[in-house]
């Protein structure tokens, strides 16, 4: 009987040794890593919740990839934001877009928040953060703002909140998938601002499906109506109140507000792009 063992262990010992031929593979890129660092000048308690950001910017774009994978052709949602049906080539271009950003290499990029460049202080109130630019191609500045407005993943669809209502920056989730796409190293500087509103973004589906996969906004609203029809209100999402109509008649009417001066009506959400263009936009 100990002949035997000794004899059947030395036979799968052996068959290991000999089932793993790639063990000696040589990898491209040694320093890839998928996860944006978070540079030593955040504290303890930005650290923390930039790390949950992170977290949220995983959850929403591996679901959003994976949705895409997995829903088919005929999706009602997917053909809503990106136009499949008159441009089915959008749902793998979408897809692989989402992979970049969630599992594209990072080595090197970071997020900081010591505010090197004096636009968070020079823009209070109104930048939540921004790319660095000629300045620092792989760094993204996260402002006071940001850790002031942002909401975490689990208020998806709560609070009364919907997807058409919301700006979908408010999450930092959402944000981060904006913010990372300005990187070099991840989107190459192909996804743009097409259609910046929701509305405008449906319409752009629609009537110019080609541009809808490399739309900004597009890609955050389908990732946050993704996550709303998968996990915060799985099967139904959150586009509408459930009875409209009851809904309609139970708010009243808002006093209209006065029209704001210029100097008030100054955008809450900025960020700069890697070739030093600035874009805002408002919260709604």
């Amino acid at each position: 009987m100990k002949t035997f063992t000794t004899l059947a262990t030395l036979v799968i010992s052996s068959a290991f040794t000999h089932a793993a031929p790639f063990d000696h593979a040589e990898w491209v890129n040694p320093d890839y890593i998928s996860r944006m660092s978070i540079h030593e000048s955040c504290n303890a308690t930005q650290t923390i919740q930039l790390e949950k950001a992170l977290d949220d910017f995983e959850r929403f774009s591996h679901n959003a990839q994976s949705y895409l994978q997995r829903a088919g052709t005929e999706d009602e949602l997917i053909d809503k934001y990106f136009g499949t049906s008159s441009n089915p080539e959008n749902q793998p271009v979408a897809a692989g877009i989402f992979a970049s950003l969630s599992d594209g290499d990072k080595a090197g990029a970071s997020l900081r928040c010591d505010d090197p460049d004096g636009l968070c202080a020079l823009y209070d109130g109104y930048y939540a953060g921004h790319h660095r630019g000629t300045n620092g191609t792989l760094e993204t500045v996260i402002c006071d703002l940001s850790y002031e407005t942002r909401k975490p993943i689990e208020q998806v669809c709560a609070l009364g909140h919907l997807v058409p209502d919301d700006q979908a920056g408010k999450f930092w989730g959402i944000d981060l998938i904006h913010r990372f796409s300005h990187l070099p190293i991840v989107a190459g500087g192909s996804v743009g601002h097409a259609a910046d509103e929701y509305e405008t973004l449906i319409d752009l589906a629609k009537n110019n499906a080609s541009e809808a996969a490399w739309n900004m906004k597009t890609l955050q609203y389908f990732a946050l109506d993704a996550w709303a029809h998968t996990f915060a209100v799985p099967g139904v999402g959150c586009d509408e109140y459930a009875d409209s109509a009851d809904q309609s008649k139970s708010t009243p009417t808002p006093t209209p507000e006065p029209e704001p001066s210029p100097t008030d009506d100054a955008p809450l959400l900025c960020h700069t792009h890697a070739n030093g263009e600035e874009h805002c936009t408002t919260a709604e």
